[in-house]
């Protein structure tokens, strides 16, 4: 009974941990504008077509986007990735990097992120014989800063703090999507501690089982 009752509490100890990561869904979308040089997106796209982006992410990760990210790339930041265009084009992948860049000199604190740059691989077929080639969006609250660990550590975002709320898809330097992010959500799925910790637990309670041996 004692055996029984030592291995009880190291698993319910195990199991009272703190979560210990977070997966994370990110989701974004907005009306698009079309910009079509050459007239190419037209007729496929239109002002008005929704774009939706979702990201999923996991806070425990060394590249994760939660870690107050620099100027860089995090590679495959970003353990699942869904796009939708006008109802018409889809693109989604199990893994992809990010990259966080700030694209003009004058605006320090504007970060922007690029996904996929590889994106053309997974939509088909191209729109009219264009693939789609990159998505950026950025989001910045009223003081002018990039998401850092204080607005997005666990998977909440001040919604009300957010002021620049921006998307570009693009499918090429002449034919473009672009569009204001209307509205945004963030759910968080609580990763409980790692599997690992109840086989500590295990092979916790079997050595103890042995010393106790006669």
């Amino acid at each position: 009974m004692k055996k029984l009752l030592g291995f009880l509490i190291i698993v319910i100890s195990c199991f009272s941990n703190n979560v210990s990561a977070s997966l994370i869904n990110l989701t974004l979308s907005g009306q698009l504008t079309v910009h079509s040089l050459n007239g190419d997106l037209n007729g496929t796209f239109s002002s008005g077509d929704l774009a939706r982006l979702k990201l999923t992410y996991n806070t425990n990760s060394p590249d994760s986007l939660a870690l107050n990210p620099e100027i860089g790339i995090y590679q495959s930041a970003i353990t699942a990735y869904n796009l939708h265009l006008g109802g018409k084009y889809s693109a989604s992948s199990s893994s992809s990097n990010l990259e966080v860049f700030n694209p003009t000199a004058s605006n320090q604190d504007g970060f922007f992120v690029r996904t996929i740059p590889d994106i053309h691989q997974m939509i088909a077929p191209s729109v009219n014989g264009l693939d789609l080639t990159e998505v950026f969006f950025s989001l910045i609250d009223k003081q002018g800063a990039w998401l850092d660990s204080d607005l997005l550590p666990a998977g909440f975002l001040p919604l009300a703090d957010i002021e620049g709320k921006s998307f570009r898809i693009d499918f090429g330097e002449d034919d473009y999507l672009t569009g204001t992010i209307d509205n945004m959500s963030v759910t968080t799925v609580p990763i409980p501690a790692a599997a690992w910790l109840f086989g500590s637990a295990l092979l916790g309670f079997v050595a103890f089982s042995t010393r106790r041996t006669p």
